[in-house]
């Protein structure tokens, strides 16, 4: 799924303005948090890349030729997965490869060379860049996402971040008096024969004030107390 449809998917239901209003503090701390996953992931994806091409080279070198079809072969009697992983990276390594073989013909009896563009470099950068930021807004999605409900039920009125880039925690305390800490992450995978992919576990630790004490709480479960509690001011 694309960032942009997967951003959409996430907040369908949630317009963000409404969402954001009035709690200009939880859009800070979002943003500070969401700047070091940007730059965490523009740079995993070059050493990514780096290490598609760096197995390129060396596949090349084992198997005597250039061929992305001969390297990375498909059939029909493959396992999905393994087929799949193929046309996955053949589709990876085209992005950074330039051909060449003679461009017009395409039959399968002519061995299609392939070799490292100048550029790669300049390739890797703009789409590291890209990546980056694709990522920062997934997790940003994600996570308002998650605090969607509790936002508009209340008002942050103080909040504070610590901690890694793929591991923050957030302490929010709002309006209403009830505090609450959130274990943000972010889990990243960079399989060698498939495009990266990322996850973002969120948790609710710690939930104390207005005479409630509990260690730990699901979204659900805090959703209501946040919601209790407004009820209970009418």
């Amino acid at each position: 799924m694309r960032a942009s449809r997967l951003i959409e998917h996430v907040l369908r239901g949630a317009d963000p303005a409404s969402i954001c209003e009035g709690n200009d503090k939880f859009v800070q701390a979002v943003e500070k948090m969401a700047e070091p996953v940007r730059k965490s992931a523009a740079d995993g994806y070059v050493r990514w890349a780096h290490a598609i091409l760096e197995k390129y080279t060396e596949d090349v070198a084992a198997k005597g030729t250039s061929d992305l079809r001969k390297l990375y072969p498909t059939n029909g009697t493959m396992r999905r997965d393994m087929y799949l992983a193929a046309q996955e990276l053949r589709s990876t390594l085209s992005n950074y490869l330039k051909d060449t073989a003679n461009p017009s013909d395409t039959s399968m009896t002519v061995e299609r060379t392939t070799a490292i563009r100048p550029d790669v470099e300049k390739v890797i950068e703009v789409q590291a860049t890209r990546h980056g930021q694709a990522v920062a807004e997934e997790f940003k999605a994600k996570l308002t996402s998650k605090l969607a409900k509790i936002i508009r039920e209340s008002e942050v009125i103080n909040i504070e971040t610590y901690g890694t880039w793929d591991r923050n925690t957030v302490k929010i305390e709002l309006i209403d008096g009830l505090k609450f800490t959130v274990l943000s992450q972010v889990v990243s995978v960079w399989p060698q024969h498939a495009r990266p992919h990322h996850r973002y576990p969120t948790t609710f630790h710690a939930i104390s004030g207005r005479g409630i004490s509990k260690q730990k709480a699901s979204q659900a479960e805090l959703e209501n107390l946040v919601k209790e509690i407004k009820n209970e001011g009418k």
